[in-house]
């Protein structure tokens, strides 16, 4: 009869823990760890957690720490323990919340099918949605989606396709508290906001600058216009010039100087212009840049243009088509999804390795070896492949349970069915196996 020692569920647990930490602890003289670095810690919330419909289309943090969800019918309200929906009354009659933005009073504006409005405490201390409807001139009543939000220094602008709407600086319940409306030549796309400047993209025409309460288009910003362009981000150099990432639905990226567009080439075009749209764009707090797309996930790249992570169904989200990414105030990332929401710990000093690293039974045993890392599983050998980030098997190595494994000169002693040893990352058999039932 076959020998084996136990394992039980709580050893499984304990070896998971410690190869997360043995894997965090910088090696003396190494610049292995780095590239060692596991997947996030995802945290997927399906609409029968929160009880609503499922897509979800933008997101926002409150000065509390609270985080709000744009959904159809109700803005979600989430404090890390319960779900609360608050009710949002349209003119229009259905509802669809797909913006939001956060003034500087702290206000939390948004924007929904045929309406826009903001969040308040009611007389009780809970959030309740006030419509601003009845603020906007009759003529302009006609709109569906509003897209965008933006608050500026100037006031609070809404982008709908038909027009944009900016409501004036001044405290909710102000006399006399108006909205300035501006109506496009084609269709109002996306609205962007940076360096106190506010760009509209136009269908079929390009980029255009706010100036003097007039939109001026860019010049050489015509060819934007005939795709929609859904990015619009800082990027910084080395001189502090001022220079915007931009990014179009399907032809990837550019950089814009102010004057001129240069297209930039990343390692993540093969995901960005595969067809698949590149929808928003967010630069995190360290200064890379987050790109979602529907239906390929999200790409993590920085400055120039390197690929540092790819987060989609392969690491554990539940959906890939992302129509809003939010950095709270701790770094997390938020995102709203086709198919419910998803909080991704980016910012984490840890990750893990699991199932879609390649780890797919029970861990029980871990060593560096020669700059590589090898796993004893209760199914073989691993060892850690930094090409693809992934554990691969090593042939030769029985699968059977590998309790200990020991340095032994230039080679790599692993105990099991029999004896063997690693030498470069190959496996010889020192003595087999005297019998299958040893």
């Amino acid at each position: 009869m076959k020998f084996e020692r136990p394992c039980s569920a709580s050893v499984k647990i304990y070896f998971y823990q410690l190869l997360l930490i043995f894997l965090l602890v910088p090696v003396p003289g190494s610049a292995q760890v780095q590239s060692e670095k596991g997947l996030p810690f995802i945290t997927n919330y399906s609409p029968k957690t929160y009880k609503a419909f499922p897509q979800t289309w933008c997101v926002q943090e409150d000065e509390n720490g609270i985080m709000y969800f744009g959904i159809q019918s109700y803005i979600l309200e989430y404090d890390g323990v319960k779900w609360r929906k608050i009710i949002i009354h349209s003119e229009a009659g259905t509802a669809v919340v797909r913006s939001m933005a956060k003034h500087k009073d702290g206000l939390i504006y948004y924007g929904g099918f045929g309406d826009i409005g903001y969040l308040d405490d009611d007389s009780l201390g809970q959030k309740k949605a006030i419509s601003l409807h009845d603020l906007i001139p009759e003529a302009n009543r006609d709109f569906l989606d509003v897209w965008t939000a933006q608050a500026t220094e100037s006031g609070i602008y809404f982008q709908a396709r038909e027009y944009i709407f900016r409501l004036d600086d001044k405290k909710p319940g102000s006399e006399n508290r108006k909205i300035k409306v501006w109506t496009p030549q084609t269709k109002f796309m996306y609205t962007f906001y940076l360096d106190n400047n506010f760009y509209v993209h136009q269908q079929g025409l390009g980029l255009y600058k706010m100036t003097n309460d007039s939109l001026v288009l860019i010049p050489g910003s015509e060819f934007l216009g005939k795709e929609r362009m859904q990015v619009m981000l800082p990027y910084s150099t080395a001189n502090n010039e001022k220079r915007y990432l931009v990014g179009l639905f399907y032809s990837g990226l550019y950089i814009f100087n102010g004057k001129t567009f240069q297209p930039f080439a990343t390692e993540a075009d093969p995901i960005i212009k595969s067809g698949s749209i590149l929808y928003k764009g967010l630069q995190s707090k360290n200064g890379n840049y987050i790109l979602s797309t529907t239906g390929k996930g999200l790409v993590i790249v920085d400055s120039q243009g390197n690929l540092l992570q790819k987060i989609n169904r392969d690491v554990g989200l539940q959906d890939e088509s992302i129509y809003g990414v939010y950095e709270d105030d701790k770094g997390t990332l938020w995102l709203a999804l086709d198919n419910g929401i998803s909080r991704v710990e980016t910012n984490s000093p840890f990750t893990k390795f699991s199932l879609q690293s390649g780890i797919n039974t029970g861990v029980l045993n871990i060593i560096r070896f020669e700059g590589n890392l090898y796993v004893g599983t209760t199914n073989g050998l691993l060892v850690y492949n930094k090409e693809t980030s992934f554990f691969d098997p090593i042939p030769g190595i029985p699968l059977n349970q590998i309790f200990s494994l020991a340095p032994d000169g230039k080679q790599l002693l692993v105990p099991g069915d029999g004896l063997f040893a690693i030498r470069g990352k190959n496996a010889y058999t020192i003595r087999a196996s005297v019998s299958p039932d040893l």
